[in-house]
């Protein structure tokens, strides 16, 4: 229900004091009576009731100011705290949504887009870069592409060198480093040291809330990050041999159809080679099925070392091996 009040104090003072000065004037006959007859009381009985009045009038008034002040500090403190709890709030919200992002990620590229899209506001007012571990290197995830690092090579140079420094610390959990003015952070999946977060060295990142919200932002990205190199780590397993780490047949007759349509539409198709090893029955009957296998290791290393990078190695079934030459024509494959 509404509440309606006759007089607002803050508003309509001026009206409230015409209110008790026309209601002095009114009852001035009464009032005066009442005076002179406390003024008898006082003569008679040698009592000071008017100073007393004054005082006990002086001190309720304080006493009313005090209650007042304190109860517009108690209101202010309670809005202070609403706000801050609707923020922290709403960073909540900001961290549930780039969680949920990460964790939807396929790929690296779905990683960068999640982190762009939902990354806390209090976190780009800073330029942010995150770097990750690959196995030729350092790959930058996110850079500012608008400042000096547009292709992301100063980030990826400086999570190496962060890298570095965090593993040679690693029997201790590593802690955040400063090089060349820029606060570099590990980003950890498990014990591991899969990446860094690169951040100019200011304050404002160092500030503990803002370290706050940092924090379990880099702990998603380690995570997403290593969920997607098991990914294709997986899939790169089922797609090859584990003996020689050739392709497997599956795999090599999917990219020969590819191939082929391909040709199909450019005139340029591809050579294919096979081959087979002479004898390797009695290697495997002689000398034992470990020897054998290290037979077809040998045999598959030497061969890789003579193709070029874009042949596509297969093994075939057993000893038999099947080799595809993109865009080689047969006198080349020969």
């Amino acid at each position: 229900m509404p509440r309606f009040r006759l007089l607002d104090i803050n508003h309509d003072s001026p009206l409230a004091i015409g209110l008790v000065v026309g209601t002095a004037v009114v009852f001035q006959q009464p009032l005066r009576f009442v005076l002179n007859s406390v003024g008898a009381v006082e003569q008679q009985y040698h009592l000071d009731l008017l100073p007393a009045l004054v005082v006990l009038c002086i001190v309720f008034m304080f006493h009313q100011y005090r209650k007042r002040q304190e109860s517009r500090a108690v209101a202010l403190a309670a809005d202070t705290a609403t706000q801050a709890e609707r923020s922290r709030v709403s960073e909540l919200n900001e961290l549930v949504a780039i969680g949920q992002g990460l964790a939807n990620a396929l790929d690296f590229k779905e990683i960068e887009q999640a982190l762009w899209r939902h990354l806390p506001s209090s976190l780009r007012q800073s330029p942010l870069s995150i770097a990750m571990r690959t196995a030729s290197g350092w790959q930058a995830l996110m850079h500012d592409r608008d400042g000096n690092d547009a292709d992301g090579s100063c980030a990826a140079e400086l999570a190496s060198m962060a890298a570095a420094r965090f593993d040679a610390r690693a029997h201790v959990p590593p802690t955040p480093v400063v090089i060349d003015g820029s606060l570099c952070l590990p980003v950890c999946a498990g014990r591991a040291v899969i990446g860094a977060a690169i951040l100019p060295d200011r304050p404002e990142t160092r500030d503990e809330r803002f370290q706050q919200t940092l924090a379990p932002v880099l702990a998603f990205v380690g995570i997403a990050v290593r969920n997607v190199q098991l990914l294709a780590e997986s899939k790169d397993d089922s797609m090859r041999d584990s003996l020689t780490r050739w392709f497997n047949r599956g795999h090599a007759m999917d990219v020969l159809r590819n191939d082929l349509r391909r040709g199909a539409r450019s005139g340029s198709r591809p050579s294919i080679l096979m081959m087979d090893l002479d004898g390797f029955k009695i290697i495997n009957d002689t000398l034992g099925h470990l020897q054998g296998d290290a037979t077809l290791q040998a045999v598959s290393r030497t061969v890789t070392e003579l193709l070029r990078s874009t042949d596509v190695r297969c093994r075939y079934g057993g000893d038999e091996f099947l080799i595809i030459l993109p865009e080689t024509p047969m006198a080349a494959a020969y």
